[in-house]
């Protein structure tokens, strides 16, 4: 068996991915190796039934950093650590007030989670991940 030396940095993010796809970092490591080599190459066509994966989001509230995943199928979130670790919501905006409130029970948790939640591996809003939908359309 051969070993890759990583720092302590990536690693964590190798153990955030292998709890949230319930398997060691080993097979993380597979699984991100297999998607890319599988990603189509600049010119392919993308066909339209992929599933996008998860995607890592965070949101620090007075200090405490909560990580979580979005679905950007769904738009669900399944929050990964801290008191709700393990609880999945059906919006970022449910999941960002109960994460708020269970930090601080005090104060009231309505938040947008489109603005509250960040992509971890941009640094961006979730917003950015948003589907717009087409003028004119319901909704």
């Amino acid at each position: 068996m051969s070993t890759v030396d990583i720092d302590d940095g990536a690693y964590a993010k190798l153990q955030l991915l292998a709890r949230a796809w319930d398997c060691d970092v080993s097979a993380v490591v597979e699984r991100l190796l297999g998607s890319f080599l599988e990603a189509p190459h600049k010119g392919e066509r993308v066909e339209n039934n992929e599933k996008p994966e998860l995607v890592p989001i965070h949101l620090t509230y007075e200090g405490t950093r909560v990580d979580a995943l979005f679905d950007p199928t769904s738009t669900a979130v399944t929050v990964l650590s801290g008191a709700l670790g393990g609880n999945r919501f059906k919006s970022p905006s449910g999941a960002a007030g109960s994460v708020i409130h269970s930090l601080k029970p005090q104060i009231k948790p309505n938040r947008n989670g489109w603005s509250t939640w960040i992509v971890s591996a941009t640094g961006h809003l979730l917003q950015t991940l948003r589907h717009r939908r087409p003028a004119g359309s319901d909704g």
